[in-house]
């Protein structure tokens, strides 16, 4: 477990799939009585994933709690293994539940999931953060980790291709 001032952060398990599932939630009323498979396949395959990263490479996704880790999880942050362009790289991702969102909490996680990646040795490669245009927030946590954004450096499916400058 990884601790900072106010966070403790664990290795996301299929223990959390749950939480993981509830995060990517976002269907609406008639969606959800619509009987449609939830989670979705996708979804399982994610979460199939990110729970067995830490087990192969020594990184992936931390579950996010409040002081000592006892109490609900407010988010996920951390790095996993990615390509783009076909060059590997580290991929950065944060999600804090809304109602704790603007504390403070996604930079101070990925600080701490920054800092396992290099103990894990894999310190060498590119760090990137994959972000939507629109998504101004996610993008200024960013900036304050660290990452820049070349002008016009978008990956295939439009998103701003963001990496860490050491």
């Amino acid at each position: 477990m990884l601790t900072t001032a106010r966070l403790a952060l664990s290795p996301l398990t299929s223990d959390d799939a749950a939480f993981f599932y509830d995060l990517y939630d976002h269907r609406t009323e008639e969606e959800r009585a619509s009987g449609a498979e939830w989670p979705t396949p996708l979804l399982v395959e994610a979460m199939g994933n990110f729970g067995t990263d830490w087990a192969n490479t020594g990184i992936g996704y931390h579950v996010v709690r409040l002081g000592d880790g006892s109490g609900p999880a407010i988010g996920l942050a951390g790095v996993r293994f990615g390509s783009l362009d076909s060059t590997d790289h580290l991929n950065v991702y944060y999600h804090i539940v809304e109602s704790e969102r603007g504390k403070g909490y996604a930079v101070e996680a990925m600080r701490a999931a920054l800092a396992v990646r290099g103990a894990a040795g894999h310190g060498d490669l590119p760090v990137l953060a994959l972000i939507r245009p629109e998504n101004v927030t996610s993008r200024r946590v960013a900036e304050r980790l660290g990452f820049a954004w070349e002008d016009g450096r978008f990956n295939a499916r439009g998103l701003c291709v963001y990496e860490l400058a050491e």
